[in-house]
């Protein structure tokens, strides 16, 4: 995956839920906070779409927040989870 361009700035990724212990939903925010993307992927891509594209990672909700740091364990013992999302 490419990056965006410096001059679109940092976006917000926003964890919304996940899915099966394996997929996370998340909300892409940049600029405008009245258009998000919505998209699904994989922790592992998350990861790295985060990492290229210069976004901020939150949690939408205490439930998405509670989802999300059971995936990240169960990623961990299956393998050690990215340093960015641990």
């Amino acid at each position: 995956m490419t990056g965006v361009p410096a001059e679109l700035g940092r976006g917000n990724v926003r964890v919304t839920w996940t899915c099966r212990d394996t997929f996370v939903e998340v909300e892409l925010i940049r600029g405008d906070r009245d258009l998000a993307v919505g998209l699904i992927m994989t922790l592992p891509a998350l990861c790295q779409f985060c990492g290229g594209n210069h976004c901020r990672l939150t949690v939408a909700a205490p439930a998405a927040a509670k989802a999300f740091a059971h995936l990240r364990s169960h990623a961990a013992n299956r393998s050690q989870p990215p340093e960015e999302l641990a």
